[in-house]
C-alpha cells in the first residue's frame, strides 16, 4: 500500500517564505545524491500544493539552483554515463535510465557521443564476452554465434527493422541486449570477430 503524502499549503506565505521551504526540501535531497532539475521539481511538486501563481517562482528557484551549480544536468549526465561504462553497460540502458530521470535527449546524445563512441562500445562488448563466455567450460564457438542481418537490412538506422537472426547460441545475443547494447553494436562485434578469425 502506497503511503499517502500530505502536501503542504503555500497559502498566506510570502515568496521569501516559500523559497525558504523549497530550499530546505531541495538541499535535503541534494545532500543524499546529485539530482536533475526534473527530479527536484518533482520532489517539490510532491511536497507542496503549487498553484499557477507560483509556477513561475518555482522555475526561477530551479534556475537559481542551476546558476549556483547545486544542480547540473550536464555534469550529472556525464558522470552517470562514465559510471555506467565502468559497469559495462550499453547505450540503451544508459538512455533509459537518464530519460526516467528527466534528462533532455540532446544532453544525453551529446555525452553518449563523447564518452560512448563505437570503439568504446565494441571494447565493452569484447570485454564482456571474454568474461562471460570465452573462459567457461561450455564456451560457445564464436563463429557459430555470428549473426547476420535479414535480407531487408539496410544499415544502422534507428528506425530500421533489423530482424537479426542467429545461426546458433542466441543466448549470447540476448545477454548483450539485456546489458543495454543495440542490435547493430552486437552485430558489428560478431561480424568483426568472424572477419578476424578468417584472416588468422
Amino acid at each position: 500500500m502506497l503511503k499517502k503524502v500530505n502536501k503542504k499549503s503555500l497559502q498566506c506565505l510570502t515568496d521569501n517564505e516559500i523559497l525558504s521551504k523549497w530550499k530546505s526540501k531541495a538541499f535535503s535531497a541534494l545532500a543524499l545524491k546529485d539530482m536533475a532539475r526534473y527530479e527536484i521539481r518533482a520532489k517539490i511538486d510532491k511536497s507542496f500544493i503549487i498553484g499557477d501563481e507560483h509556477r513561475e517562482l518555482l522555475e526561477e528557484f530551479l534556475n537559481y539552483l542551476e546558476q549556483n551549480k547545486y544542480i547540473d544536468d550536464d555534469k550529472l549526465t556525464e558522470n552517470f554515463i562514465k559510471h555506467a561504462i565502468e559497469r559495462l553497460k550499453g547505450e540503451n540502458y544508459i538512455r533509459s535510465k537518464l530519460e526516467i530521470r528527466g534528462l533532455e535527449s540532446n544532453v544525453i546524445d551529446k555525452h553518449i557521443s563523447i564518452n560512448l563512441d563505437a570503439d568504446v562500445a565494441q571494447g565493452i562488448i569484447e570485454k564482456l564476452w571474454k568474461v562471460k563466455f570465452a573462459n567457461t567450460d561450455n564456451a560457445e564457438n564464436l563463429e557459430d554465434t555470428y549473426i547476420e542481418p535479414s535480407d531487408d537490412y539496410d544499415g544502422y538506422s534507428k528506425n530500421n527493422n533489423y530482424n537479426l537472426k542467429a545461426k546458433k547460441h542466441s543466448k549470447q545475443i540476448r545477454f548483450f541486449l539485456s546489458r543495454g547494447f543495440t542490435y547493430e553494436q552486437v552485430y558489428e562485434f560478431f561480424r568483426k570477430q568472424k572477419k578476424q578469425k578468417k584472416q588468422n
